[in-house]
């Protein structure tokens, strides 16, 4: 999915120290179950933030490359439902240019 976008510099909940970028962490914000009508099943309903990472050298337009792709392989994914919202930012301390994915899956 995201993690060959990355050099496989994507990891769960916070980046490594030291990492080179680009580089993602991603973390579970939410869980729900949905009744399957057909089956009398619940399908798990989960929901994903990610957030890329781009050094300040590497350039803005970078970033917004690799959040085009990242868009495009998870609305790939089998269990896409929807992309919630994307938001970008700074973190002056650290150089770094930031992107905010939030997207909903389901299990498929």
């Amino acid at each position: 999915m995201i993690a060959p976008l990355l050099s496989d510099r994507f990891w769960p909940l916070a980046l490594e120290e030291g990492t080179a970028y680009p580089a993602g962490h991603y973390q579970h914000v939410a869980n729900s179950e949905a009744p399957f009508v057909d089956h009398n099943q619940l399908i798990q309903n989960w929901r994903v933030q990610i957030t890329l990472y781009m050094d300040k050298a590497q350039g803005y337009e970078a970033l917004h490359a690799l959040r085009d792709a990242a868009i495009d392989a998870l609305r790939a994914m089998p269990e896409f439902v929807e992309q919630n919202f994307d938001s970008d930012g700074y973190e002056p301390d650290t150089k770094l240019y930031t992107w905010l994915l939030d997207f909903s899956f389901r299990d498929a």
